[in-house]
């Protein structure tokens, strides 16, 4: 595969004669897709190249959108074991007012690694504490986060504070009364510190309404409950981390208690909850479907599986590596649900389009459409496919360079030289015991 793309002065390119996946539509075999500065010029079989266009021969591969991973920590996180590269997290239990995009480091190798992958956009979000922040949607190209930011302020990151009907810590030990009732009261307080700070920020969102329209009325700003407001009045979603049925349920319960416009991440157990997710028309970020199951009597494929019981349940869902450096294997993770019951026309869908939805920018991104910005990938094979490989690249119509350390340590090592060894010497001892 010649994985060159031809340099032009007008920013104008075409990928001709290749199987063409535009997600909102049918595949379109041997055809043609160009692109014009930011944006898809056109796309179809007969489509005529632009005079001057650099043209990709795509003859034996396929085009896709970007992938997008709808949540990990690409950007914020470098190396898991040092604490001074891990800027995704905070001390605090509620801090509404941080956001993820003041972390975002431009330069980490894991973004070049995800692009790789197929990669696109990523939403990349805050974690720690009961309320951690507020996360970004970024493009994975840039010099600076400005240059990479697509969504600023995507949704809200909480987790409602739950009580397994029997701790982890204690299942393979007798139980503990003393230690049951304190984690019993610790919950308690929990829950009503998280109560307490929802219904302060519920009434400064009104004293902020009605102080708009009467200047008699004043208003204390406070930057922690002003970052609340969009969210207790329904505007922006809010994500909240949950895996058990039990926490499910409880999360649920806590949204339709504040009125939040909810979203499920993780939700490993959501398969157990299929029905009640589509009724009320709640969307999952589906991530780790490589995971083992935690429950002790949990079928052994059930998080396997979990992705196509949403689908046929008719719950709207995407993934997310949930990951940093893991966000590589993101197409790989949802080919495991595919594996497992998912179609693959809906997991790729999963992957783009849907994706694309569920975090608001499908007016944009996901699909291959005239209009829609330019965030394309040319593939040996399906992304759901490991021996997948992704030949091109293009973030907003910029073709980006597909190297990465993994690609430079292969290349700097595949001819190393076998070394010149003096031989072995005469080895001298008791005899072998260990053969007959």
């Amino acid at each position: 595969v010649d994985r060159t793309i031809p340099a032009t002065p007008h920013r104008t390119f075409a990928i001709v004669d290749a199987t063409i996946h535009p997600i909102s539509g049918p595949v379109i075999d041997k055809g043609t897709v160009v692109i014009v500065e930011d944006r898809i010029h056109a796309v179809g079989q007969d489509v005529t190249v632009p005079a001057g266009a650099g043209v990709i021969n795509g003859q034996g591969l396929h085009v896709y959108p970007g992938l997008i991973d709808a949540g990990g920590n690409l950007g914020t996180t470098e190396i898991g074991s040092l604490r001074a590269t891990r800027d995704s997290s905070d001390i605090a239990t509620f801090a509404p007012h941080l956001r993820a995009r003041s972390a975002i480091h431009p330069h980490s190798v894991h973004i070049r690694i995800a692009r790789t992958a197929g990669i696109t956009t990523a939403l990349t979000k805050p974690s720690g504490g009961r309320i951690s922040g507020q996360s970004a949607i970024i493009h994975l190209e840039g010099w600076t986060e400005d240059e990479m930011l697509f969504v600023d302020t995507y949704g809200l990151h909480m987790t409602v504070p739950s009580l397994p009907d029997r701790p982890r810590r204690f299942r393979r030990r007798a139980p503990d009364p003393k230690r049951e009732e304190k984690a019993k009261k610790e919950h308690e307080k929990a829950v009503k510190e998280l109560d307490a700070f929802m219904a302060k920020a519920k009434h400064y969102a009104k004293v902020k309404k009605l102080a708009a329209g009467d200047s008699s009325i004043q208003l204390d700003v406070d930057l922690t409950l002003d970052a609340m407001v969009p969210y207790v009045r329904g505007e922006k979603p809010v994500v909240f981390s949950a895996n058990s049925y039990k926490h499910i349920l409880e999360t649920i319960e806590f949204m339709e208690k504040y009125e939040l416009d909810g979203i499920l991440y993780g939700a490993t157990q959501a398969w157990k909850l299929a029905e009640v997710l589509a009724e009320k028309n709640i969307p999952v970020i589906f991530s780790s479907p490589l995971s083992y199951p935690r429950g002790e009597f949990e079928p052994w494929d059930s998080i396997y599986r979990c992705a196509g019981d949403l689908k046929r349940a008719g719950v709207k869902f995407c993934f997310a590596s949930n990951s940093a450096s893991g966000a590589y294997n993101l197409g790989m993770q949802a080919g495991m649900a595919v594996a497992h019951g998912l179609s693959r026309e809906h997991a790729e869908y999963a992957l783009t389009l849907g994706a694309a939805e569920i975090l608001g920018i499908a007016d944009r991104v996901g699909s291959i459409e005239p209009g829609k910005m330019a965030d394309l990938i040319v593939t040996t094979d399906s992304p759901l496919q490991a021996a997948s490989q992704v030949t091109h690249m293009f973030i907003a119509g910029k073709p980006v360079e597909l190297t990465s350390l993994h690609t430079e340590s292969y290349e700097r090592f595949k001819n190393r030289p076998t070394p010149d060894l003096p031989p072995l010497p005469k080895l001298t001892g008791p005899p072998d015991l260990t053969t007959r």
